[in-house]
């Protein structure tokens, strides 16, 4: 049986020949037999996950959102250690 899920994997090189995922996105495998490289970028504060952007190979990092560091800043952190 596992023989025929990794042959049907293989056959699908391109969004013709792959499947949707549970995201409405196309997904199929390069030559490689790698899958499409996309990643959602999420933020958690508290105890609260928030996506706020994706990475994709074709499009590279997109953020739609701020992210919120640790304490609750906007800003971007530092190596500086407070004085």
């Amino acid at each position: 049986m596992q023989g025929k899920v990794v042959n049907e994997l293989r056959r699908m090189k391109n969004p013709r020949s792959g499947f949707d995922s549970a995201l409405d996105e196309k997904q199929y495998f390069d030559s490689n037999q790698d899958a499409r490289t996309a990643y959602d970028i999420v933020n958690l504060n508290g105890d609260l996950w928030t996506k706020v952007g994706e990475y994709t190979k074709s499009r590279g990092l997109r953020l739609n959102r701020k992210i919120v560091w640790s304490g609750g800043s906007l800003s971007v952190p530092t190596d500086e250690q407070p004085k």
